[in-house]
């Protein structure tokens, strides 16, 4: 139960956490998704449990039975006499037997169960911890995310309509102001865009989305983005 409320713990988490889970553990937010839904109270890991439990717990306790007829067989140590002993060998062996197949059959009655469940569909055009806006025809839209220092790793995503496409840009600032700033992704006129970044200093990156070559058309922008420690693959952290 501890197990299963700390899965559906780490699958619920938000903000910059979520994103250090996403980014650098390298665990697809589909999977995330996956643990909170099925680890919930009232999700479909309960409803399961519920519906198809109780044939687990009868071959569970077909088990325990033979098991227990087993081992007091054994106990008599050849105390028996030879017919019976020929008698528990034939109902061991039938009800193993019986075992065997009812649990074939229930284990692929839930491999089919869980092959068409949907638990692993993310809804469609779903996009996490995102903010949604309107950038009107002729006009754009810019955020800004500042980083403290060097080594972070900057991610983005985002998307527009359909059929739509909007100029998406990106460029770094170096604190101080000393500096132009650098073209960090060039612009491109596209549907949607996913992308990520190391930070070289402290400054401010800025993504620019640019609805200008367009006088007759807004267009509905969702966008995600985050800054998390860059993990060192080659030299990963050691623990105490």
């Amino acid at each position: 139960m501890a197990k299963r409320e700390s899965l559906k713990g780490l699958a619920s988490a938000s903000g910059v956490f979520k994103a250090v889970v996403s980014f650098v553990g390298g665990i697809p937010q589909v999977l995330l998704d996956f643990l909170e839904k099925i680890n919930d109270d009232n999700g479909p890991l309960a409803e399961q449990r519920l519906r198809y439990g109780p044939a687990f717990y009868d071959l569970t306790l077909l088990s325990n039975r033979i098991h227990g007829l087993v081992a007091a067989w054994f106990g008599c140590d050849g105390a028996l006499p030879k017919e019976a002993s020929e008698e528990c060998l034939s109902l061991v062996q039938e009800a193993a037997a019986v075992y065997g197949s009812e649990l074939r059959r229930v284990v692929s009655f839930m491999d089919e169960v869980f092959a068409n469940s949907p638990f692993l569909i993310k809804p469609e055009g779903a996009m996490d911890d995102s903010t949604k806006l309107n950038i009107g025809a002729g006009s754009k839209y810019e955020a800004t995310l500042t980083v403290e220092g060097p080594g972070l790793q900057v991610g983005w995503q985002w998307r527009v309509d359909p059929m739509c496409t909007i100029d998406f840009g990106v460029t770094f600032a170096a604190a101080g102001g000393q500096q132009d700033p650098v073209e960090v992704a060039p612009v491109e006129r596209v549907n949607e865009a996913t992308g990520e970044h190391v930070s070289t200093s402290a400054g401010d990156y800025t993504f620019t989305w640019d609805n200008g070559f367009t006088w007759l058309a807004s267009k509905n922008l969702e966008f995600s983005i985050a800054a998390i420690p860059k993990v060192d693959e080659e030299h990963p952290a050691q623990e105490g």
